[in-house]
């Protein structure tokens, strides 16, 4: 007889865990839709030291670029390093068969950035975090 289920809380699982799951969801996508095309865009932003200063950390899938983490220190901002990652992020997007792009981005964080580049907000969750919003981008054509 097989080992009974049972659900366990890790608030700190191991990396190929959770690479494990990610990858067995990929998978089910990709066997539901037929898209494999899955290939990651990451950047990093590095200083003399090699220190990590910033980073972009995209895929894309499905003919769409996603844009999922992008972070650069304060002190580097307003220096035109934002426009070279994302602009490098959407170029690799296009080599890739991208056509369209997506991100969710804050309300405190960089709406006027992105919509400089033509993104458009598809939607909006208010009050998430309280006082604040959760919003939703897309680029189309990339």
């Amino acid at each position: 007889m097989a080992d009974p289920l049972h659900l366990e809380f890790e608030p700190d699982p191991a990396t190929s865990d959770e690479a494990f799951v990610k990858d067995a969801l990929g998978r089910w996508n990709i066997l539901v839709t037929g898209f494999a095309d899955y290939s990651p865009a990451y950047f990093f932003l590095r200083d003399g030291a090699k220190r990590i200063r910033g980073a972009l950390l995209a895929y894309v899938w499905a003919k769409w670029l996603h844009v999922d983490v992008f972070w650069l220190e304060e002190d580097i901002r307003r220096q035109g390093w934002g426009t070279k990652m994302l602009e490098a992020a959407h170029k690799v997007g296009r080599e890739n068969g991208a056509d369209a792009a997506w991100l969710d981005t804050f309300s405190w964080q960089a709406r006027p950035f992105y919509e400089r580049f033509g993104y458009e907000a598809v939607f909006e969750v208010p009050d998430f975090p309280p006082g604040h919003s959760r919003i939703f981008m897309v680029k189309r054509p990339l």
